[in-house]
């Protein structure tokens, strides 16, 4: 008999079939009381036919009755194996999780955890089971903590990990520590359940820090390098501009001079230009970066700006042995740029282009009519761009190797154009082919939103300049 019990299976059918001894047999006592009496009055062949139907009819009643009982304790015995293997699964997938899982009841009590959560807070499985959940939270949240669960009982819904529930937890031995929660509904029978994930932030709270400190620590370097180069740069303009004076001077009282020392004035003259043009820079530089640029807007004449940057760029390049052609339509719109840190712009990407080039190559400044903007591009004939070095390009004081062939530049004009464009809400770009040249192009916002009336944008004329 013990061994009939001993499963819950065998427990379930023990006390159904009981019950369906007792039903039965309660059943047939009263039958019988009231078939006695009623039997005693009849004579004997009318009386055994009636106890002879009465047997089969009662049989068959027992035997459906049982069939009833038995089938509803299987039904039974398949839902509690069910619910014991979902319940064994859940346990599973709670253990497994990698943060720690915090089951509460709709009373605030824990009703569940994981091991990661004892090994999180340092509680024993036994300790936290049952107690309210506000045992992990630092005993200033605790009082407000009971209005917003109370609220999220009413409107459950799901919450994920860093939506603002960011707040310390508190260890067994009372030390805090930085956590994110996210919260999940447990539909369970007739009421809710609320799943919590817990996980410690600490190392990235402690690296996020650092990485502010260290943002922190290289903008006030890099605000103390642009305010020194600023002050030098201003400090050395001084100097040059008498430098560059007294020699001018000197050229003009040339019949003094011999040809050695004229050439010497000469040397003077060009490398006191070159270093003014290096100062400048980076004051220009520098004070970009220090945010002390000082812009003004308003509408330029492109066509006026791209023929002024002709007329200053074509000593140059004939001297070079670069022809210099300027392609732009007859009606172009304005900009909203400033005048002089345009031309500024220009000068450096044509220089550039003249300088890089090779041999009786070719420099063209087109400009052309797109959605809201107008183009500037200067293209070139000269090597070209290793793929591999192209994204230096717009680095401050680096040549790409240029200064071991000879070539005269400082490294700052294409970083120090970028600021500028940027700085007039315009945008730079280039594209370069190894062996065919390279491209410069910018592109500023238009002052007006048509173009002349009547003027084809697409119809450039090419000025050749020579």
């Amino acid at each position: 008999m013990r061994r009939l019990i001993e499963t819950p299976r065998r427990q379930v059918l023990a006390a159904v079939s009981l019950l369906a001894l007792l039903l039965v047999g309660s059943f047939g006592y009263d039958q019988w009381l009231r078939r006695a009496e009623n039997l005693a009055h009849m004579d004997a062949p009318d009386a055994i036919a009636i106890f002879r139907h009465d047997v089969v009819r009662g049989g068959a009643r027992l035997a459906v009755t049982l069939m009833a009982l038995f089938g509803s304790a299987w039904l039974l015995i398949v839902q509690l194996e069910r619910r014991q293997r979902a319940d064994g699964r859940f346990r599973e997938l709670l253990e497994a999780a990698p943060d720690a899982m915090v089951i509460v009841d709709p009373k605030g009590r824990i009703a569940l955890i994981n091991a990661q959560t004892e090994s999180l807070f340092g509680y024993g499985r036994a300790e936290l089971l049952g107690r309210p959940v506000e045992i992990l939270m630092p005993e200033r949240y605790r009082q407000p903590h009971g209005a917003h669960f109370t609220e999220y009982r009413a409107n459950p819904r799901v919450r994920p990990m860093g939506q603002a529930l960011e707040l310390p937890g508190r260890r067994k031995d009372g030390s805090e520590f930085p956590v994110e929660i996210s919260l999940s509904p447990l539909p369970n029978q007739d009421h809710i359940l609320m799943s919590a994930a817990i996980r410690d932030v600490s190392r990235r709270k402690a690296v996020e820090a650092e990485l502010v400190e260290a943002r922190r620590t290289a903008e006030a370097a890099s605000a103390a390098k642009s305010t020194f180069l600023a002050g030098m740069s201003h400090e050395l303009r001084t100097p040059l501009n008498a430098v560059i004076g007294f020699a001018q001077m000197l050229e003009l009282d040339c019949e003094r001079l011999s040809p050695k020392q004229r050439d010497y004035v000469q040397y003077i003259i060009t490398g006191g230009h070159h270093l003014l043009e290096l100062v400048s820079q980076v004051l220009d530089l520098a004070s970009i970066e220090a945010g002390r640029l000082k812009l003004t807007l308003g509408r330029v004449n492109v066509r006026k700006a791209v023929e002024e940057a002709r007329q200053t760029m074509l000593p140059l390049a004939q001297n070079a042995g670069i022809a210099l052609d300027l392609q732009a339509p007859a009606v172009l719109p304005a900009i909203r740029v400033d005048e002089m840190r345009l031309r500024q712009v220009l000068l450096n990407l044509v220089s550039n282009a003249i300088k890089y080039n090779r041999p009786g190559g070719t420099v063209s400044l087109t400009s052309i009519v797109r959605p809201g903007c107008v183009r500037l591009t200067v293209a070139d004939t000269g090597t070209g761009i290793p793929p591999e070095r192209q994204a230096e390009i717009f680095t401050p004081f680096q040549r790409l190797g240029a200064e071991r062939r000879g070539v005269e530049g400082t490294g700052i004009g294409l970083a120090l154009s970028r600021q500028l464009v940027e700085a007039m809400h315009g945008t730079i770009g280039f594209v370069s082919v190894p062996g065919s040249g390279s491209s410069f192009w910018v592109e500023f916002p238009c002052a007006e939103a048509t173009v002349a009336a009547g003027a084809d944008a697409a119809d450039a004329t090419k000025v050749a300049l020579r």
